[in-house]
């Protein structure tokens, strides 16, 4: 026999013997376990019961082929997330029933469990799903009611209006709602304008019950007192149900808009398709030179337009430990049609290089209705001036990667924000300092001590975006250039296989490998946000430093610092 072909029988003899080890190790363990039945002994909810936590049910089950070794999981989805139903401690039997009180999801879905059989190691190896529908029947003839819309509040500070600082605090009680409603609060401007006063927030949904503030404006004439309207609202329909108001007197005094400088309002006609730019609709507002075409598009076979999009100077801002930074107050308004939300970011123009890729937003306001109007406060370190860009999108797709439908977009730019007002003496400076090169001040106001170290790292780029890895907690973080990020610690990737993608990367791509490999090849979310990685993993030492102002700093390789927020957005703090 010839030494390659006794080489191949040696190979084939080593694995079947493996397989057929296998096939025995799989025998003595006997067959998998399965997931038989998964019931509710509850039909259906209705919302005000969901809401009220007044609903028990009995969930049973029936597994065959349990082992010792194996664990039952019951879970729950709520704010968009699987949480345990009962203690971890909790022993599950695989013919089981427990009764729980039906909680509500915290969002437009239906209440959700999950029941799953994980192995030691675990991974899971069944897994059942399970909603309990409404009771269409029992809410058909509901119509929405605002039981209670009130304040404690008396009156509106006039000087706050105008630095966009005030806040009202309100209660709401909304009885009868329906599946796919929503509370929205407006401010009725004196001219029947409606203004959108809600502040941003992580989720859409709000309770049918509960408290929170507002941000009102300064209105437009000095006599008029500020009017508050709730509204409960059909979210794919727009109908609205009931609404309720209040009136508010406003107290004090303030520089008006009248003594403020208005901006053009830039509108180019849209073109009908995306023409005449060398990038995609997601990078030309950040990369492109304004007015070049490229400043304004929609999706030519939606139905979709802005017909207005208008920016105005208001005002200078005093800095507020704890809350505003200091800068200028601008008021912005849009109007769009056929479209459900928009969206709007800003960039600060000393980023924005043409022809390479931008640094996320500094601001990313979501969930504003199509037609409304905000304030924000452009802090005053922009040299260069600052870039606006409205959206207009879909919910499809938000998988907290950035990842929006987004149909449509005009972009302005303010050439130097500073150029618009005189400024009074420059407040003191912060103690102590932030970031790591004594002297730089953190933009965002004054805070407590921080705590700087260093800790071992890992660092690969990719065409969107980059990973990290930090030893300290073992945690993988992964950065999307829309400015979201997300963070896995090892407990959740590490039972992951291997990157099970088979797929070819295109010419100078790179498939991840280990940690960065599993958490890319298993979840499509992160690999859309992604795309493929552009080098290979990278280790290196990182520093890290907190702060009490809710802000995480660290480094990448090349010295760059990083700043991290707490509701998981992300922006470049410094360059090298």
């Amino acid at each position: 026999m010839k030494p390659m072909a006794r080489s191949i029988v040696i190979l084939l003899s080593i694995l079947i013997g493996l397989a057929s080890l296998t096939a025995a190790q799989q025998s003595d363990q006997g067959p998998p376990p399965a997931i038989i039945t998964f019931t509710s002994e509850l039909p259906a909810v209705t919302m005000d019961a969901l809401e009220q936590r007044e609903l028990k049910t009995t969930l049973s089950w029936y597994i065959a082929n349990l082992s010792e070794t194996q664990q039952i999981r019951l879970q729950i989805y709520q704010l968009n997330e699987w949480g345990d139903v009962l203690p971890e401690t909790q022993t599950l039997l695989a013919v089981d029933e427990h009764e729980i009180t039906v909680e509500p999801p915290l969002n437009f879905g239906l209440p959700t469990y999950r029941l799953s059989i994980v192995d030691t190691q675990g991974r899971t190896l069944d897994e059942r799903i399970l909603t309990i529908p409404f009771d269409s029947e029992a809410m058909a003839e509901w119509q929405p009611e605002i039981e209670q819309f009130s304040t404690p509040a008396q009156n509106v500070n006039a000087a706050d209006l105008s630095a966009g600082r005030a806040r009202v605090e309100v209660s709401w009680r909304v009885n009868e709602r329906l599946p796919n409603t929503n509370i929205v609060f407006e401010q009725i401007m004196e001219d029947g304008r409606l203004i959108a006063v809600e502040l941003p927030r992580l989720n859409l949904w709000l309770p049918s019950e509960g408290t929170g503030s507002v941000a009102p404006l300064l209105p437009d004439q000095a006599d008029e007192p500020v009017r508050l309207r709730a509204r409960v609202i059909d979210l794919i329909t727009r109908e609205a149900y009931a609404s309720a108001e209040l009136v508010l007197p406003v107290v004090g005094t303030a520089v008006r808009a009248a003594t403020a400088t208005p901006l053009p309002n830039i509108l180019p006609t849209p073109v009908p398709d995306f023409q005449g730019c060398t990038v995609s609709p997601l990078i030309v507002p950040l990369t492109g030179a304004f007015g070049d075409g490229c400043n304004v598009y929609r999706d030519g076979r939606l139905n979709i337009q802005i017909d207005q999009f208008a920016v105005s100077a208001l005002g200078v801002v005093e800095a507020v430990p704890g809350a505003n930074p200091r800068g200028d107050l601008y008021g912005l308004s849009w109007n769009i049609t056929g479209s459900s939300y928009a969206l709007i970011e800003v960039y600060d123009r000393n980023q924005i290089v043409p022809g390479l890729d931008a640094y996320p937003a500094l601001q990313l306001i979501t969930d504003l209705p199509p037609v409304g109007a905000i304030n924000i406060i452009l802090p005053d370190y922009l040299s260069n001036g600052a870039r606006l860009v409205l959206w207009a999108y879909e919910s499809e797709g938000n998988i907290g990667g950035g990842l929006l439908r987004r149909t449509a977009y005009v972009v302005q730019d303010i050439p130097v924000v500073s150029s618009y007002f005189t400024r009074p003496t420059p407040i003191p400076s912060c103690e102590p300092r932030f970031h790591f090169t004594p002297g730089d001040s953190d933009p965002y106001g004054c805070a407590a001590p921080v705590s700087i170290y260093t800790e071992p790292g890992a660092y690969q780029p990719f065409e969107r975006g980059f990973m990290l890895w930090r030893s300290g907690d073992r945690a993988v973080l992964v950065f999307s250039k829309d400015g979201w990020f997300s963070y896995y610690q090892e407990v959740n990737y590490d039972s992951l296989p291997d990157n099970p993608v088979t797929e070819e990367p295109p010419a100078g791509r790179i498939k991840p490998v280990s940690g960065f490999g599993r958490i890319w090849g298993n979840l499509s979310e992160v690999r859309e946000a992604l795309g493929w990685a552009l080098a290979p993993e990278q280790a290196y030492t990182m520093t890290a430093q907190t702060s009490a102002a809710s802000f995480y700093y660290l480094t990448t390789p090349d010295g760059t610092v990083l700043q991290l927020r707490g509701n998981f957005t992300w922006r470049l703090e410094t360059a090298p």
